[in-house]
Protein backbone atom coordinates (compact mmCIF):
# COMPACT_ATOMS: atom_id res chain seq x y z
CA UNK A 1 0.00 0.00 0.00
CA UNK A 2 0.96 3.94 -0.34
CA UNK A 3 2.74 5.13 2.44
CA UNK A 4 2.78 8.87 3.43
CA UNK A 5 4.38 10.55 6.77
CA UNK A 6 2.03 13.02 7.23
CA UNK A 7 0.18 15.49 5.34
CA UNK A 8 -1.92 18.47 6.44
CA UNK A 9 -5.03 19.31 4.41
CA UNK A 10 -5.56 22.78 5.57
CA UNK A 11 -9.11 24.61 4.51
CA UNK A 12 -9.74 28.41 5.52
CA UNK A 13 -12.95 29.12 5.63
CA UNK A 14 -15.92 31.88 7.22
CA UNK A 15 -18.17 30.98 9.83
CA UNK A 16 -21.15 31.59 7.76
CA UNK A 17 -19.57 29.41 4.97
CA UNK A 18 -21.87 26.15 3.92
CA UNK A 19 -19.75 23.98 2.25
CA UNK A 20 -16.35 23.75 0.49
CA UNK A 21 -14.18 20.93 -1.83
CA UNK A 22 -11.06 19.65 -0.60
CA UNK A 23 -9.40 18.53 -3.57
CA UNK A 24 -6.38 17.40 -2.16
CA UNK A 25 -4.69 14.05 -3.16
CA UNK A 26 -5.38 11.50 0.00
CA UNK A 27 -5.09 7.77 -1.53
CA UNK A 28 -6.51 4.86 0.44
CA UNK A 29 -4.82 3.00 2.48
CA UNK A 30 -2.58 5.22 4.00
CA UNK A 31 -3.23 5.54 7.73
CA UNK A 32 -2.66 8.10 10.34
CA UNK A 33 -1.63 9.87 6.99
CA UNK A 34 -4.09 12.83 6.94
CA UNK A 35 -4.38 16.15 9.26
CA UNK A 36 -7.82 18.31 8.29
CA UNK A 37 -7.70 21.21 9.81
CA UNK A 38 -10.54 24.10 8.99
CA UNK A 39 -9.36 27.58 9.91
CA UNK A 40 -12.54 29.96 10.25
CA UNK A 41 -10.96 33.06 9.63
CA UNK A 42 -13.12 35.37 10.57
CA UNK A 43 -13.41 34.70 14.32
CA UNK A 44 -10.37 34.05 16.76
CA UNK A 45 -11.95 31.32 19.30
CA UNK A 46 -14.59 28.85 18.36
CA UNK A 47 -16.65 27.97 21.98
CA UNK A 48 -18.46 24.57 22.30
CA UNK A 49 -17.59 21.36 20.67
CA UNK A 50 -17.34 20.24 17.22
CA UNK A 51 -19.02 16.99 16.19
CA UNK A 52 -17.89 14.99 13.19
CA UNK A 53 -21.00 13.51 10.46
CA UNK A 54 -19.19 11.18 8.00
CA UNK A 55 -21.13 10.26 5.07
CA UNK A 56 -18.58 7.48 2.90
CA UNK A 57 -18.91 6.68 -1.12
CA UNK A 58 -20.47 3.74 -0.12
CA UNK A 59 -23.26 5.46 2.19
CA UNK A 60 -21.65 4.24 5.51
CA UNK A 61 -22.32 6.76 7.96
CA UNK A 62 -19.39 7.30 11.35
CA UNK A 63 -20.13 10.12 13.61
CA UNK A 64 -16.69 11.32 15.83
CA UNK A 65 -16.67 13.25 18.51
CA UNK A 66 -12.92 11.87 19.91
CA UNK A 67 -10.13 13.35 18.47
CA UNK A 68 -11.53 16.75 17.21
CA UNK A 69 -9.28 19.02 18.80
CA UNK A 70 -10.58 22.96 18.78
CA UNK A 71 -7.36 25.14 19.09
CA UNK A 72 -8.59 28.86 18.74
CA UNK A 73 -10.37 29.09 15.67
CA UNK A 74 -9.08 25.92 13.69
CA UNK A 75 -10.62 22.82 13.85
CA UNK A 76 -8.46 19.89 13.67
CA UNK A 77 -8.66 16.19 13.15
CA UNK A 78 -6.71 12.78 11.64
CA UNK A 79 -8.85 11.00 9.61
CA UNK A 80 -8.96 7.37 10.01
CA UNK A 81 -8.23 5.00 6.96
CA UNK A 82 -11.84 3.73 7.07
CA UNK A 83 -13.64 7.25 5.80
CA UNK A 84 -11.23 7.14 3.04
CA UNK A 85 -11.03 3.39 1.70
CA UNK A 86 -13.84 4.25 -0.80
CA UNK A 87 -14.03 7.27 -2.82
CA UNK A 88 -16.43 10.36 -2.05
CA UNK A 89 -16.12 11.20 1.41
CA UNK A 90 -18.35 13.86 2.82
CA UNK A 91 -18.17 15.25 6.22
CA UNK A 92 -20.24 17.48 7.91
CA UNK A 93 -18.77 19.86 11.18
CA UNK A 94 -21.47 20.60 13.27
CA UNK A 95 -20.70 22.87 16.44
CA UNK A 96 -22.46 22.20 19.42
CA UNK A 97 -22.93 25.03 22.01
CA UNK A 98 -20.73 27.38 19.74
CA UNK A 99 -20.76 30.47 18.57
CA UNK A 100 -20.37 28.95 15.19
CA UNK A 101 -24.11 28.07 14.09
CA UNK A 102 -23.75 27.14 10.54
CA UNK A 103 -22.56 23.51 9.47
CA UNK A 104 -19.96 23.32 7.22
CA UNK A 105 -20.04 20.46 4.60
CA UNK A 106 -16.75 19.52 3.32
CA UNK A 107 -16.75 17.43 -0.36
CA UNK A 108 -13.63 15.20 -1.01
CA UNK A 109 -13.13 14.86 -4.52
CA UNK A 110 -8.99 14.00 -4.40
CA UNK A 111 -9.42 10.39 -2.68
CA UNK A 112 -7.72 8.02 -5.26
CA UNK A 113 -8.77 4.19 -4.20
CA UNK A 114 -5.93 1.58 -4.92
CA UNK A 115 -6.83 -1.88 -6.35
CA UNK A 116 -6.56 -4.49 -3.28
CA UNK A 117 -4.09 -7.65 -4.60
CA UNK A 118 -5.75 -9.92 -6.23
CA UNK A 119 -8.65 -7.07 -7.60
CA UNK A 120 -8.31 -5.60 -11.36
CA UNK A 121 -9.60 -2.41 -11.72
CA UNK A 122 -12.22 -3.33 -13.70
CA UNK A 123 -13.32 -5.46 -10.54
CA UNK A 124 -13.48 -2.34 -8.96
CA UNK A 125 -15.12 0.04 -11.34
CA UNK A 126 -17.39 -2.00 -13.69
CA UNK A 127 -19.74 -0.33 -15.96
CA UNK A 128 -23.01 -2.15 -16.85
CA UNK A 129 -23.33 -2.54 -20.45
CA UNK A 130 -25.95 -0.23 -20.84
CA UNK A 131 -23.36 2.62 -20.27
CA UNK A 132 -21.04 1.12 -22.35
CA UNK A 133 -23.77 1.41 -24.98
CA UNK A 134 -25.01 4.71 -24.31
CA UNK A 135 -21.06 6.25 -24.51
CA UNK A 136 -20.92 4.35 -27.92
CA UNK A 137 -23.46 5.99 -29.39
CA UNK A 138 -22.85 9.10 -28.36
CA UNK A 139 -19.34 8.91 -29.84
CA UNK A 140 -21.05 7.71 -33.00
CA UNK A 141 -23.22 10.81 -33.32
CA UNK A 142 -20.74 12.97 -32.82
CA UNK A 143 -19.27 11.93 -36.33
CA UNK A 144 -19.95 14.30 -39.17
CA UNK A 145 -20.72 12.33 -42.04
CA UNK A 146 -19.32 15.28 -44.47
CA UNK A 147 -16.21 15.03 -43.11
CA UNK A 148 -16.44 10.91 -42.58
CA UNK A 149 -17.29 10.84 -46.12
CA UNK A 150 -14.44 10.61 -49.22
CA UNK A 151 -15.35 12.40 -51.94
CA UNK A 152 -13.20 11.15 -55.52
CA UNK A 153 -13.78 12.91 -58.78
CA UNK A 154 -13.25 11.28 -61.83
CA UNK A 155 -11.30 13.37 -64.42
CA UNK A 156 -13.41 13.10 -68.14
CA UNK A 157 -17.36 12.63 -66.93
Amino acid sequence: MATVNSKTISLSVLSTTTAINAAHVITSGDSGAYILEVAFADISAISGTCQLHCVRGDGQMIDITDGVVIDGNKVTYTLDGALYAVAGLVIFLQFLDSNIYTPLKISFSGIRVLPQSGSTIADLHPYPDSYVNIISQAEYDEIDPKSASTLYIVEGT
